[in-house]
């Protein structure tokens, strides 16, 4: 648990195209505008907001894909930025 005074962060990396509105696996806008019923762990009813979906991957310029040997290249430098700013983390693989 935090110590008084201080929060939890739960961060999630997404590229470019990669997790667009209306997305089958839920989806939220910026401020809750508009999202979906459900969530990555319980995704909303199939079809929900399929057109909004098909609209926002017309409108896309394709998905920013990394290479799996940048992965831990990524990380590792996202623990030394945290770590730099004396944040705790709640687990350390550098």
């Amino acid at each position: 648990m935090p110590q008084p005074g201080k929060q939890w962060y739960h961060v999630i990396f997404n590229t470019k195209g990669s997790w667009l509105h209306g997305d089958p696996r839920g989806f939220r806008s910026r401020d809750h505008r508009i999202h979906s019923s459900g969530d990555y762990k319980k995704p909303p009813p199939p079809g929900e907001h399929a057109g909004l979906h098909k609209y926002h991957k017309r409108r896309s310029s394709g998905e920013v894909r990394l290479a799996a040997e940048h992965h831990p290249l990524i990380g590792a430098r996202c623990l030394y930025f945290l770590k730099s700013r004396q944040h705790t983390l709640l687990f350390d693989l550098v």
